[in-house]
């Protein structure tokens, strides 16, 4: 029975770990936008952001993006998905627009957008 389970609980363990590589093999095929440089504005074959050291990124990724900050403070920035079918995955990041009258996360143009995160985000939209 001991070998029973042991056996059942190595394939849990290597099954888990191949759904964690695949994972992180997923996001290496992803444009990277950080959200502490700037707004990110994703549409139909277009996208606004920034790279890690702050560059615009203004080519379109059919791929997707991932989305995350080089900080751990909380931005003001947003993102916007303005149309099309777009893959995003958000991961860490922290968004409070305080007063203003701003979604942290908005959707229009009738945007499709299969959205996963990762780690712990927190989306504060304003008044």
């Amino acid at each position: 029975m001991k070998k029973i389970i042991a056996v059942i609980l190595s394939a849990i363990i290597i099954l888990l770990c191949s759904v964690s590589a695949f994972a992180v093999a997923e996001n290496s095929k992803l444009t990277y936008l950080y959200l502490d440089k700037g707004n990110i504005v994703i549409g139909d074959g277009t996208v606004s952001g920034y790279g890690y050291f702050g560059e615009r990124i203004t080519t379109a990724d059919e791929d997707g993006y991932l989305i995350t900050q080089t900080v751990s403070t909380t931005v003001n920035n947003t993102v916007t998905f303005s149309g099309g079918t777009n893959y995003v995955v958000i991961s860490n990041i922290k968004i409070n627009t305080g007063n203003q009258f701003v979604c942290a996360v908005q959707l229009t143009d009738s945007a499709d957008v299969t959205l996963c995160t990762e780690g712990t985000s927190t989306l504060l939209s304003g008044a």
